[in-house]
Parts: structure tokens; C-alpha cells; sequence
């Protein structure tokens, strides 16, 4: 039977199913509330992702804040999170993961890079010109 992922240990469960299918050239991953699953993403899946984000940042949809940034270490593993929200304010959806694997409660989805640097040069291009 699927589990939720809304307690803390549905989250480590999920995020330790990623962890056994991510490739070492995987530089990001992020919780799906659709598929109640945790997926991983090479640099060609973030590439196209940052082209939907950019295109929906610029028609104003989303949004990526740099005040979202986090850095949280999981097993010994750092990761930096980069948030896209919705700009609908009647989308308060949470990221579940986010939540009870983090501690951080923040409504839209959270990606979370092995590099900071990565992180940080996706928000800047997403959001460059966008007030």
C-alpha cells in the first residue's frame, strides 16, 4: 500500500528511495505530490525545467525568491534548496517533503541542489529583469 509522505519518516523513506536511484550525475531532486514520489535530475532535466520556469516567471506565474534559499545537510549530505512558487495566491500548496524531512514550511516545490552555486546561477537566470 503507498505510503503518504506527510511524517517525517515517510519523507526519509522517500528521500532514500531517490537517493538509491539518483546517478552521480544527477544535480538536483525534488519531491512530486503527484506521484507521492522523490525524483532526481540530471543537468539536461534542470536545463528544460529552467526554460518552463523562466518562460512562466516571465508571463507571471512563478516565482523563485532568494529569500526561499536554504542549506540543509541530510546524512551527511549538503543540499541547497531552490523554491518555485506559484504566483496564484489561492495556490497554498506545501511542499510535504520540504516540511517533515526539512523542517520548512513553504508553499510551492522545493529543488534541492548538490551545489550551491548551481542553485543560486538557475534563480538568477530565471528571475534576471523580473520584478
Amino acid at each position: 500500500m503507498p505510503y503518504r509522505i506527510y511524517t517525517p519518516e515517510n519523507s526519509k523513506i522517500c528521500y532514500d528511495n531517490m537517493l538509491k536511484q539518483m546517478k552521480p550525475t544527477d544535480i538536483a531532486w525534488a519531491y512530486n505530490a503527484t506521484d507521492n514520489k522523490c525524483y532526481s535530475y540530471s543537468i539536461e532535466d534542470i536545463q528544460f525545467h529552467m526554460c518552463a520556469w523562466r518562460q512562466m516567471a516571465r508571463n507571471g506565474y512563478v516565482r523563485i525568491e532568494e529569500f526561499n534559499d536554504r542549506t540543509k545537510t541530510i546524512d551527511g549530505t549538503e543540499w541547497h534548496f531552490l523554491v518555485v512558487q506559484s504566483t496564484d495566491p489561492k495556490d497554498t500548496r506545501i511542499d510535504a517533503v520540504g516540511c517533515s524531512l526539512y523542517g520548512f514550511t513553504v508553499s510551492g516545490t522545493i529543488y534541492s541542489f548538490r551545489s550551491k552555486n548551481n542553485r543560486d546561477k538557475i534563480r538568477k537566470y530565471v528571475m534576471k529583469n523580473i520584478n
